[in-house]
């Protein structure tokens, strides 16, 4: 009997890996930890190479999951669904990781090449899975895949092109055990770079690699940006991969009009404007927000879950970028923990919740209008599936009051 492939979560990825296993007509299992799906997990007992020659394991599953744990044991290969699509795969390809920014300089590259007349497949931690696309048996000029360090800790080598490595700080240290784990999964990436291919990383995340004792590859041609502005990523990109002039790969990204959730900018309530910055998930992101808007002073909503206790960017802050920061309101899982830590250093109100939250802004701020600033620091999963979960429900609930 032929033996099975075994789909471990049933994401966004995992739909992506069947689908790429239907076209190729292989048979397989599905193992969801979701209520909904539980029921028709197969036996963990059977799990064995006897029934089954690979994992496929989607982003973010725990290396201490069962089914990981009893793979390892067994001895039977864990993949991606990128995996499965990248050894088809003939097509240069260019990879961007980093804590902040990443989705950010993936669409930015994407939008440059598309402006310079190449077609690109967008793929990865960021728009349709790459396994779908190939099973369609779509083909593309370039394939741009963001890559988390959820993604880049169970896939294997492929020849890269090109591979990006924006900056790094503590954001997911937990779910890979430590601080240094964390960036061995990030920095593995320069490993898979193609003998003719290039590396473009921030001077900042050398830095880091120096001083965790991680050398770049031998032979590897590195190139070091120390601004770490995504504009400057992407132009470095679109000059390596389509031998452009700089200033044709500056053109190129000019009319990108930025992503969704990350600075995003929703309207204005009684001529102020509101940006939706649900994608910060860590002080890392929110000060960039704070750092980049272009009206002050502003409200500030902070929440969600943490990834640490660490509030110092937030407490440290320059004198006028503090006095940027007209109030902060706190909401969600780390409400508390907020008030407790930057109260004394700004007006500060506090919420159990998001919705209550807002049902308390917004009439205030049609009543006195100032700039609001959405922009998190912590995840969504206290209330919320994901960021564009959450950001999604903020822009529903402050349409009304836009103007």
């Amino acid at each position: 009997m032929a033996k099975q492939s075994l789909i471990l979560g049933y994401g966004v990825s995992g739909h992506g890996a069947e689908k790429l296993l239907l076209a190729r007509k292989k048979s397989f299992s599905i193992w969801d930890d979701s209520p909904e799906h539980s029921s028709k997990n197969p036996d963990i007992k059977s799990l064995n190479r006897q029934n089954y020659d690979e994992v496929i394991v989607s982003p973010g599953i725990s290396p201490s999951h069962p089914i990981v744990v009893k793979a390892i044991e067994e001895k039977i290969p864990l993949y991606t669904e990128l995996d499965l699509a990248l050894k088809e795969n003939k097509k240069p390809v260019i990879a961007i990781t980093g804590t902040n920014g990443k989705s950010t300089t993936t669409a930015m590259i994407t939008h440059g090449l598309r402006e310079l007349g190449h077609s690109v497949m967008m793929a990865g931690n960021i728009g349709t899975p790459l396994a779908e696309y190939t099973a369609k048996g779509e083909s593309a000029d370039f394939i741009v895949l963001e890559l988390s360090s959820y993604q880049l800790h169970y896939l294997h080598k492929h020849p890269l092109s090109c591979v990006v490595f924006t900056n790094f700080s503590a954001d997911h240290d937990a779910w890979h055990g430590s601080h240094v784990s964390y960036f061995q999964a990030k920095w593995k990436v320069l490993d898979f770079v193609k003998e003719s291919g290039h590396a473009v990383v921030g001077a900042d995340v050398l830095k880091t690699a120096k001083n965790l004792h991680f050398s770049t590859p031998p032979d590897l041609n590195v190139e070091s940006l120390s601004s770490g502005s995504n504009a400057d990523f992407a132009a470095k990109v679109l000059e390596i991969a389509t031998k452009c002039t700089r200033e044709k790969a500056r053109s190129a990204i000019l009319t990108f009009k930025g992503l969704a959730h990350r600075i995003e900018l929703l309207g204005a309530i009684k001529s102020k404007p509101v940006w939706n910055d649900s994608k910060a998930t860590n002080f890392e992101s929110t000060l960039y927000a704070i750092q980049n808007v272009n009206a002050r002073p502003f409200v500030l909503l902070l929440g969600g879950r943490l990834k640490n206790n660490d509030f110092s960017l937030l407490q440290n802050l320059d004198v006028k970028l503090r006095k940027d920061i007209a109030h902060i309101y706190t909401f969600g899982e780390s409400h508390k923990k907020l008030e407790e830590a930057l109260s004394n250093q700004y007006p500060l109100t506090s919420f159990a919740n998001l919705n209550d939250l807002l049902d308390d802004v917004l009439p205030k701020l049609r009543r006195n209008p100032q700039p609001l600033l959405f922009s998190p620091g912590g995840s969504s999963f206290d209330e919320f599936r994901n960021f564009a979960d959450r950001g999604d429900f903020f822009r529903a609930r402050i349409a009304a009051s836009l103007d």
